[in-house]
């Protein structure tokens, strides 16, 4: 993301994704590092992701990054952020459920992007969310609903971030990552190009982390939200049993003979933009009742007797 930093009433601040409205330190920790929000309302968010983004790139050759693979529209109002000497460290403001402290990326200055601005927690033109401050509230509950599910599997840029970064320091800051992330980059986050034999992550993993790539890790429902946002087309999700399910296609109507085996009925978390027509094939608006574009009169009140 473009990052610029400035000075705000004499403190340090930073201006994210060339938005006008800066991040003001709220909750200094130290001289250093300290919580940020965002300058404005709080109904207003945090800065809107793009503008910063879309103009990284190579200039010469018409080629820049874009935003198709971010599945947010807008920053957390408030980061947690740290000056590391040559990056920065920025984390969620708040823990997410079952965390015991927040995941750092380290953002570093590339000049590879074109920008002076531009920091990267690793070289992409086709960025994606890193973290998510609200994973959970992008998705409404349906009950009695049929969806194509598919068992989540770990991405090649999960693999990545369990194997090169460590929980004591802020992730992106080594070439072993570096390297990982953009194999994952030019192949789709497909972790077969990248990773041929899962054999080999126990070599480096512990065996915790080895059985979970392996036999199946045991997702929490923020974690599976998450999983969702992260996945080109997801549309809803559930936590099954021990596994991830996730799907890019629901439907309230009954499902047709022998399509019960496709479509698995049940509760799922749906995306909440999708409206109760786009989630019914069979959907049929209410006939409208005879007079009711008519403008409707408005009755008379009765004036009580005076005694």
């Amino acid at each position: 993301m473009s990052i610029k930093d400035a000075t705000c009433g004499g403190k340090t601040c930073f201006y994210l994704e060339d938005d006008t409205v800066p991040y003001i330190n709220v909750k200094p920790t130290n001289e250093r590092k300290g919580v940020y929000c965002r300058g404005a309302d709080i109904k207003q968010g945090g800065s809107k992701i793009g503008p910063g983004i879309e103009q990284m790139g190579n200039s010469k050759q018409d080629i820049y990054a874009v935003t198709d693979y971010l599945t947010g529209t807008h920053m957390p109002r408030c980061l947690e952020i740290e000056l590391k000497g040559s990056f920065y460290a920025i984390a969620l403001a708040t823990l997410a459920p079952g965390a015991t402290k927040p995941k750092a990326f380290a953002y570093s200055p590339s000049k590879a992007m074109g920008t002076e601005t531009a920091h990267c927690v690793y070289d992409s033109l086709k960025p994606r969310c890193a973290d998510y401050s609200q994973a959970l509230t992008s998705f409404k509950g349906v009950r009695d609903i049929g969806c194509a599910a598919s068992t989540y599997e770990p991405t090649c840029l999960d693999m990545c971030y369990d194997l090169h970064c460590p929980e004591d320091q802020p992730c992106g800051k080594t070439k072993s990552f570096d390297d990982c992330a953009r194999c994952c980059g030019s192949n789709n986050n497909q972790a077969s190009g990248c990773f041929r034999r899962r054999r080999r992550l126990g070599q480096v993993l512990s065996k915790k982390k080895a059985h979970d790539f392996e036999e199946g890790k045991q997702y929490s429902q923020i974690e599976c939200a998450e999983s969702c946002l992260n996945t080109m087309g997801c549309m809803s999700w559930r936590v099954l049993g021990d596994i991830c399910q996730i799907a890019s296609n629901c439907d309230k109507a009954p499902a047709p003979p022998g399509a019960d085996k496709i479509m698995l009925r049940g509760n799922w978390h749906v995306y909440r933009g999708l409206t109760a027509k786009e989630l019914n094939s069979q959907w049929e608006e209410k006939p409208k009742k005879s007079g009711d574009d008519a403008p409707k009169k408005k009755k008379k009140k009765k004036k009580g007797k005076k005694n």
